[in-house]
């Protein structure tokens, strides 16, 4: 699932809802902008667990990989979104992770964004473990 800009519109926000939420195989869920849009917001909200876990990678081709997880960015001019996670118990394992991020090098004229907030509610538990099978990717938050 992807909100994304690539120009000078904003990507726009992202609600997920569910009593559970299970992203892996490399899968993500991610609100980008690339340009002069600004991210959009993030949040997720299960009533019984979320559980990020896994990568994708190519044996062929080492370079070619994916990590599964919720991401906020930018890589424009503008600020990247941010992400909130509301659960009872929260998972990220196998090389997962969450990340609010900015690569926004800016302009001769515009300095590049910066990166959004990240917010864990888990009033039960919250669990970071393990990486990648190859062991590259830890497991986090970012």
């Amino acid at each position: 699932v992807a909100a994304t800009s690539r120009g000078v519109g904003d990507s726009g926000d992202i609600l997920i809802q569910s009593d559970r939420v299970r992203v892996g195989g490399g899968a993500d869920i991610s609100a980008t902008a690339f340009a002069q849009g600004r991210s959009g917001n993030l949040t997720v909200r299960a009533s019984e667990s979320i559980e990020l876990f896994g990568a994708r990678i190519n044996p062929n081709n080492p370079r070619d990989f994916s990590r599964s997880g919720l991401f906020a960015a930018t890589e424009g001019i503008q600020d990247g979104g941010s992400i909130t996670i509301i659960t009872p118990r929260f998972l990220v394992r196998d090389g997962a992770r969450v990340s609010v991020s900015t690569r926004g090098s800016g302009t001769a004229t515009a300095r590049g964004g910066r990166g959004g907030n990240l917010t864990v509610i888990a009033a039960q538990s919250v669990q970071l473990r393990g990486s990648s099978a190859d062991g590259r990717f830890p497991s986090g938050l970012f």
